[in-house]
């Protein structure tokens, strides 16, 4: 059945609507975002809105959305008044997929489809047509995109995937073929209709790929990527530059072992091979963010052969600081180093998504201003700074775009300034610090996917930073955060300075010379040449927790190595199942989830 899109958006009928106006628009969180054919496409979750000029006040202020959205982005908008085309689901509940909160989305490698899977069926509605027969994929219409197609797609090994069990609030990404999910949460008759199974985390790397058909539940390799194989709120990344068939990694999130649950740090990266399914890891340096969940994240190709990943707000309820963050982070890669963005915009926000379009700029999708859900309404009943939802930055010019304007036509991605100083400052990244001469060959060697040089780095040409400063210079952004960056390596162009760092380099190249036949030093002694990095699970988090966190090398880690290096968030007790333990009601998690125990009355929406 093919659905045909609409603009229209009733402005007197006093009802809540899947497209309000802008004016109506209040509040949009936990969609599936994604990017086809130059259409932003944006399904499921739920948003507030004003109803009859009044705001919501009666229970439940907010709405599930039941139709796809879709914005165009061959052409530039401003986002106070951007058409969004509303892609109504069929009349027949079960020719579509249910909405979901809080799910995943993978494109399709032909580029014309998408496929969700995961979520939480919001207040419940819709649970029943969640299945483990299949997978629901969306096609927008090639001559009209505004309109589109579901179909229910059934696996080649059924078997697969009836064992595994449907959840939310995991961690998702595509890799070429293949859609990943880790972790996840889930909960009775929310996360898959008419089941009696307990609430709990849900353990283990799932992966579809999408030519074949074919499911895989992968365990093991989830223990390798976070102890107990479980995260919640995490962010997935493809890094198809660097190795012979790219890596994939999660970062962030919130886990649960025995001994209670805990955050990621962003100070260690764990990644995998998607062929070989071998990890490693490595740790950065620089100004990390702090350990969250629930941020948004994009990857986007340097012109070098490297990648650059922002990090956007997220949440973190344990930190002490205020629960939800309105920071933004850069991560450049082969040189793992990390980069605060100094000035922020749009206020505070968790449970949003962001995409990559024009070249540069990256858009923000939804989010609320607190994360923690303890059945207040004031997450909903405030307006977005961001209109509709919808925010803009410059990922070249480390710039929010105030007036929201899209730019169609902008330039192509150019590394910060700040990024380019870096790399010319630290050189050759031979001399850093590696966990492993494995993971270096990653990462500062040649392979097929990659336009590094061995054993080399280089920063961009003096053409290139030119070309990268204009596209500064010359935008129209009204912030005046531009190129701030704090913890960033400062470039200067004093005569003294440029004498200072011509001494440097002298001396370091006379250290190297020096030290040519002393062989590769790692981070630990015990990762050597004959002993390959195996997976280490990435440091935890805790408020009372001390800096500096070793890092276990090379084996995987047991409950006794959990607990030696693992800090748990709370002091709540957990049952002593180590992977799948049940959370109690009251648990923290269930508040997350919209646990119907902890947030929301019995009466069903209206």
């Amino acid at each position: 059945m093919i659905l045909l899109g609409t603009l229209l958006r009733p402005a007197t009928a006093a009802q809540k609507v899947d497209n309000p106006t802008p004016d109506n628009f209040l509040r949009r969180a936990y969609s599936a975002v994604t990017i086809i054919n130059n259409w932003i496409y944006i399904d499921g979750g739920e948003l507030s809105q004003i109803v009859d000029g009044k705001p919501p006040s009666a229970y439940p202020v907010s709405k599930p959305m039941n139709a796809t959205l879709a914005i165009d982005i061959s052409s530039s908008w401003v986002a106070s008044d951007v058409n969004i085309y509303e892609i109504k689901r069929p009349a027949d509940k079960n020719d579509a997929a249910p909405p979901m909160n809080v799910g995943g989305v993978w494109n399709d490698p032909s580029g014309k489809s998408f496929y969700l899977y995961g979520g939480i069926a919001p207040y419940g509605q819709g649970a029943d047509r969640i299945s483990r027969q299949g997978v629901w994929k969306f096609t927008p219409d090639s001559n009209n995109p505004t309109s589109g197609q579901w179909l229910f797609e059934k696996p080649s090994n059924p078997g697969t995937l009836s064992f595994i069990r449907p959840s939310f609030h995991g961690g998702f990404v595509t890799a070429g073929n293949t859609g990943y999910w880790l972790g996840g949460y889930a909960e009775a008759n929310k996360t898959e209709g008419n089941t009696s199974d307990p609430n709990g985390e849900t353990s283990g790397l799932i992966s579809y790929d999408m030519l074949t058909k074919m499911w895989k539940n992968d365990s093991a390799l989830a223990l390798d990527l976070i102890p107990a194989g479980n995260a919640r709120g995490p962010g997935g990344l493809w890094l198809p530059k660097f190795g012979p068939n790219g890596l994939v990694s999660f970062i962030g999130g919130r886990t649960v072992t025995n001994l209670g649950d805990g955050y990621q740090e962003f100070s260690n990266i764990t990644f995998f091979d998607p062929e070989t399914r071998k990890s490693y890891y490595q740790t950065t340096t620089g100004d990390a963010p702090s350990p969250r969940k629930d941020f948004c994240h994009v990857v986007v190709e340097s012109p070098r052969g490297g990648h650059e990943v922002f990090v956007f707000g997220g949440a973190n309820p344990k930190d002490g600081q205020g629960d939800t963050y309105d920071d933004m982070y850069v991560l450049t890669l082969p040189g793992f180093h990390w980069f605060r963005v100094n000035g922020t915009f749009g206020g505070p926000r968790a449970s949003h998504s962001c995409v990559v379009a024009g070249n540069r700029q990256m858009i923000s999708i939804g989010g609320l201003s607190s994360n923690n859900f303890n059945g207040l309404n004031s997450n909903w009943e405030e307006r977005d700074v961001f209109p509709q939802g919808i925010g803009i930055f410059d990922m070249t010019a480390l710039a929010w775009n105030t007036r929201g304007e899209y730019d169609a036509t902008a330039r192509e991605y150019e590394s910060p300034e700040v990024v380019n100083q870096w790399y010319e400052t630290t050189g050759d990244l031979t001399n850093r610090t590696w966990t492993s001469p494995e993971v270096q060959a990653l990462f500062v060697t040649a392979s097929a996917n990659s336009k590094l040089q061995p054993l080399q780095f280089h920063p961009l040409s003096s053409h290139r930073r030119q070309h990268a400063a204009l596209g500064r210079s010359t935008n129209t952004y009204g912030s005046s955060f531009t190129g701030a960056i704090v913890g960033g390596v400062v470039g200067g162009l004093g005569a003294l300075l440029m004498a200072a760092v011509a001494w440097f380099f002298i001396r370091r190249r006379n250290r190297r010379a020096a030290m040519s036949n002393q062989g590769y030093q790692a981070t630990s002694a015990s990762a050597t040449e004959s002993q390959p990095v195996g997976s280490v699970p990435p440091s935890y988090y805790h408020p009372s927790s001390q800096p500096g966190m070793q890092e276990l090398n090379g084996q995987r880690m047991n409950q006794d190595q959990v607990a030696k290096y693992y800090v748990p968030a709370h002091s709540q007790e957990l049952p002593a199942t180590f992977v799948t333990s049940e959370l109690p009601s009251q648990n923290e998690g269930a508040r997350w989830e919209l646990d119907s125990t902890a947030v929301i009355p019995p009466a069903p929406r209206q």
